[in-house]
């Protein structure tokens, strides 16, 4: 019987890190349609956005792939997520605020992507092209950042729910 149970959580837990995937793919997709569809120029805080969107969806989508005993899966992976959401939501929060201040100040992400040649490797996905006090943009009349907090919270309710599920077994 208890193998059973232990059986059905980790299928669970692997539902968790499928949404997980695919609700950073689709948020991706949204905002990669937005800029070479509708012409919708990123700023550094959406770039941001979109490195932590891309390195959620690698990690959880190498977590389906590890043992589901292993320690990447067990603690990392979670922890990881878990690091990065927070960090998004509070990103989010930041360019929400842009709006009161000149412009956008250098983040961690703007260092990262430079460090890493991320805009130079991948132009179409991780290169700034506005400042953030000019790109102000809806999506179904809401703010692409109150968007962002909208993935995030479920990305941070989802991994909570990983987490109790790896601490319950």
């Amino acid at each position: 019987m208890i193998n059973i149970v232990k059986l059905i959580v980790l299928k669970r837990q692997d539902q968790i890190l499928l949404l997980i995937a695919f609700l950073c793919f689709f948020s991706l997709a949204v905002v990669l349609i937005s800029q070479h569809v509708f012409n919708v120029q990123p700023c550094a805080w959406c770039i941001t956005h979109r490195l932590i969107f891309s390195t959620i969806f690698i990690i959880s989508f190498l977590s389906i792939l590890f043992n589901k005993h292993s320690l990447y899966n067990l603690f990392i992976s979670p922890i990881s997520i878990l690091i990065l959401s927070i960090s998004g939501f509070i990103g989010s929060w930041k360019q929400y605020n842009v709006d009161n201040l000149l412009s956008c100040n250098a983040t961690f992400g703007d260092w990262l992507i430079n460090f890493f040649k991320f805009d130079i490797m991948i132009p179409w996905l991780f290169q700034i092209q506005s400042s953030c006090s000019d790109s102000s943009f809806t999506l179904i009349g809401i703010n692409y950042p109150i968007w962002n907090f909208g993935v995030y919270i479920i990305l941070l309710l989802l991994v909570c729910t990983k987490l109790i599920l790896i601490l319950k077994f």
